[in-house]
């Protein structure tokens, strides 16, 4: 900006005229030619015509800095100094032209055009409106800069000037807002690269009315530019063409080792194996859906990967454990490489969790602990672990049978013997790998229950059938004992340990037992088959 004084007049070769750093005031005194220093000389200035209804500024007659002053030497005198490098002129031109061109390349820099008419709001000139420009481009930066946004070059605010300018009013006056772009946010669309500064008036003076920009856009995000604007400014800049060359930027990272719940966005998960799934005693969990992710979120919210980090996503859903189903976020957790779980957060309706884990991690774990077990599913393929209990997570636990056989016993006390005949009947086989507080000696095994009962022909009372008369024979497999795991001596409660895979197999009633000085030996001895659906 120009220093406020004493200028030659541009209209009057012979007075000086007082310029306030804005514009010529009208004051008027005599030029102090006549008083010219000796060792000084006068700086040979071209003036336009007095007849022009406009007055450049100093700065514009290449007068800026040298007001004459009231109480000292005229400074638009220049001292007499012999030229000794002649031959540097052309080099000073060229670095003055070098330097206006990198000025007017410049965003921000403003020099009004002479012929510009003035910008009106609400049918009065606008006071300073460089200055209006100038804050409403200060507002917009700091806007880009805290949403991660994409400026360039271009990027500047202009008036908007209706192209049909309302009835009433006058073709100069802009509207409420300032256009400023081109800009763009993460997923935003190159078709829509304005934002919207609104602007109202502060008051008049002298006939000018100042404006105040506001300190943030509305709405938020960036539109189209309307057809029914123009956009001007007074150094006659215009926008470019569509966005300029701006693409939206990427999201930023997330934070490292995050764990949260949130919204995919546009990133679209795959399905999960079908045998994701871990369980309990009265818990499971299976996932549904699961992968690896670029981003996640959608706009200012959207965050990429941590440096040295990947995304992993993935959504759950209730599966039934040995004795229920369903699953609280507090029996699960998801560890890194073995280090101690952190608790899984609760996503809401459509929601996924998503964990940051360094590239390196060799092992990244969904954990279901309850009861005291421990199963996990990893996260980078979807499988359970070896170590889980597998009969948890079988799709199919029970089969029908239909036994009733007729058994001989024959009865001996060492004095006398007897025959009775007996009836052993039962309607369902299931695994499981609880029974009661016991449980199946590993993981892969588990306990084939078939609830037999004997009837006596005198009573209709139910008895267990004796541990000693069963035998079971897996398909392929080598006989198995039954196991009596009943917590009374007088009581029975008969299983087999079998294979967690267990499908078909052979039950065989036969042999002896002693009770009260009582042997009862099976004279018929009798099979049936055992079968559950596979997987």
């Amino acid at each position: 900006m120009t220093t406020p004084g004493w200028y030659p007049d541009p209209f009057d070769a012979a007075a000086l005229q007082y310029y306030d750093g804005q514009q010529w005031t009208g004051q008027r005194r005599p030029s102090p030619r006549a008083d010219q220093p000796q060792g000084y000389t006068l700086v040979a200035r071209c003036y336009p015509p007095a007849a022009q209804p406009w007055a450049a500024t100093p700065a514009e007659y290449g007068l800026a800095g040298f007001p004459v002053q009231d109480d000292e030497q005229p400074t638009g005198w220049l001292p007499v100094v012999p030229r000794r490098h002649r031959g540097r002129t052309p080099l000073i031109i060229g670095l003055v032209v070098v330097l206006v061109a990198a000025l007017l390349g410049a965003g921000w820099f403003f020099l009004p055009r002479k012929d510009a008419p003035p910008f009106t709001f609400g049918g009065k000139e606008i006071a300073k409106p460089e200055q209006v420009l100038t804050q409403a481009e200060s507002a917009v930066m700091a806007v880009v800069a805290s949403r991660h946004g994409a400026k360039n070059a271009d990027t500047r605010c202009y008036f908007a000037q209706p192209a049909e300018p309302p009835k009433g009013t006058k073709k100069s006056d802009i509207d409420g807002a300032l256009r400023c772009g081109p800009v763009l946010f993460v997923d935003g669309d190159t078709a829509k690269p304005y934002l919207s500064i609104p602007v109202s008036s502060a008051g008049a003076k002298d006939g000018k009315v100042t404006l105040t920009v506001a300190g943030t856009p509305s709405p938020k995000d960036p539109d189209t530019l309307p057809s029914t604007i123009s956009l001007r400014r007074p150094d006659s800049r215009t926008p470019p063409s569509a966005a300029g060359g701006l693409s939206a930027p990427e999201p930023q990272a997330a934070g490292h080792d995050l764990l949260i719940a949130a919204d995919l966005g546009k990133t679209v998960l795959g399905d999960a194996p079908p045998n994701a799934v871990i369980a309990s005693r009265i818990r499971g969990v299976k996932l549904t859906k699961l992968g690896k992710i670029d981003r996640y979120g959608t706009g200012d919210d959207a965050r990429s990967a941590p440096k040295g980090q990947q995304l992993i996503a993935f959504q759950t859903g209730d599966a039934p454990g040995q004795a229920g189903s369903g699953v609280s976020p507090g029996n699960l957790s998801v560890s890194v490489d073995k280090a101690p779980g952190r608790p899984l957060p609760d996503p809401d309706a459509g929601q996924s969790v998503v964990v940051a884990v360094p590239t390196s991690a060799t092992s990244v774990e969904l954990v279901l602990l309850d009861e005291g077990l421990d199963q996990r599913l990893s996260l980078l393929d979807g499988k359970p672990l070896a170590t889980n209990v597998a009969v948890l997570t079988r799709k199919h636990l029970t089969g029908s049978l239909s036994v009733n056989l007729k058994v001989r016993l024959d009865l001996t006390n060492g004095n006398a013997s007897a025959t009775a005949t007996e009836t052993i009947t039962a309607s369902r086989a299931r695994l499981e790998w609880w029974s009661g507080t016991t449980h199946a000696s590993s993981g892969a095994k588990a306990f084939l229950v078939v609830d037999l009962r004997l009837t006596t022909i005198d009573s209709a009372e139910l008895f267990g059938v004796d541990t000693t008369w069963l035998t079971l024979a897996p398909t392929g497999g080598t006989p198995i004992k039954a196991r009596n795991l009943a917590s009374g001596a007088d009581k029975i409660f008969n299983v087999f340990e079998v294979p967690a895979s267990f499908t078909t197999g052979t039950i065989t009633i036969s042999g002896s037992s002693a009770s009260g000085g009582i042997t009862a030996t099976v004279a018929n001895p009798q099979t049936f088959a055992v079968s559950i659906p596979a997987n």
